[in-house]
């Protein structure tokens, strides 16, 4: 069984892209990985938003930005100046390959992924070329973090159902946007990953009926909420590994809660609410700060880190004491 996990692209957005999903790797994926591991089935990992975003560049701004991308992996990170052009330029080739991206979507009934592999377009290159690797897969899973990532996500599940039909997509993350998932998708997961996919990936290796997958075709209607304190430690060497992040140090993500434990706001994506909205992912919970101080260490033993980045918005005061 082979399964290729997938962080996808994303156009422009507010927030701009010099964000902290080019300065360390997705946690999302990566405790997936680790998750199926410890289980029995090896998956490989792809961060195509750092792939995109460092390797599709405008004409008129690859010089300065790969000398910027050269600072930014240096002590040079530290001067300000260095950071704002970075960002500054980053800025407008995203918005440069979000025009790009969204054509594409817009046209990708009427384009095939076997001409454009060849096309002196770079966007639709890219896009081509990484369908047609990740064909060769029996699982796909795209995660979906930011909104952005949708029409990316979506021209990849395109294009690699083209290729191969029997390749099995999988989409999930608080950016999905169920609405655009009605078709292209074997599976959507709603909250958390980790028991789902592994169910699913199980369901497909038992060599199941072809409607085996019709339990959670479309949205998740099952939905699995993880003890915190029994997943293993996300495992970021694969793409620490395969990839250069645009920081000096190595920097890695840590989750320590999901869900809101507030979760009394409409407008939020972190907590629950018991109705069909599109924005609610699981109940509120935390790691213990012993499994904490577990991770960290795990982290600093596996990859050399002393730096770690908190990525989660809520956390109650009584963990943090």
């Amino acid at each position: 069984m082979k399964i290729a996990l997938v962080y996808c692209p994303a156009v422009e957005s507010s927030g701009g892209p010099a964000g902290s999903e080019l300065i360390m790797p997705p946690i999302g994926i990566c405790s997936l990985s680790s998750y199926l591991r410890e289980n029995g089935y090896l998956s490989d990992l792809f961060d195509l938003l750092l792939e995109f975003d460092t390797t599709v560049l405008h004409e008129d701004l690859r010089r300065p930005l790969v000398d910027l991308f050269g600072a930014a992996r240096s002590d040079r990170a530290y001067d300000p100046a260095v950071l704002t052009n970075l960002r500054f330029c980053l800025g407008l080739n995203r918005s440069y390959l979000s025009r790009e991206v969204m054509r594409l979507y817009e046209e990708i009934e009427h384009v095939s992924p076997e001409i454009e592999k060849r096309s002196p377009n770079p966007v639709r290159r890219f896009f081509a070329l990484n369908a047609e690797k990740m064909a060769r897969y029996d699982i796909v899973g795209l995660s979906i973090i930011l909104e952005e990532q949708n029409p990316a996500a979506l021209i990849l599940a395109r294009w690699i159902k083209a290729l191969s039909p029997d390749t099995k997509i999988v989409v999930g993350g608080s950016g999905t946007r169920l609405g655009d998932w009605s078709e292209g998708a074997n599976l959507i997961v709603r909250g958390d990953g980790e028991a789902t996919l592994l169910f699913y990936v199980r369901a497909q290796d038992e060599s199941a009926s072809g409607e085996s997958d019709s339990f959670l075709a479309g949205e998740a209607e099952v939905q699995f909420h993880e003890c915190l304190d029994v997943l293993p430690t996300p495992d970021y060497k694969a793409l620490f590994a395969k990839y250069q992040y645009l920081a000096p140090v190595s920097i890695v993500p840590l989750a320590v809660t999901r869900g809101c434990y507030w979760s009394r706001c409409l407008f939020c994506s972190f907590g629950w609410r018991d109705d069909d909205s599109e924005r609610c992912t699981a109940p509120y919970r935390r790691m213990s700060a012993a499994k904490v101080v577990a991770d960290i260490v795990s982290q600093i033993r596996e990859n050399g880190t002393r730096f770690f980045y908190f990525s989660v918005d809520v956390v109650d005061p009584a963990l943090l004491e």
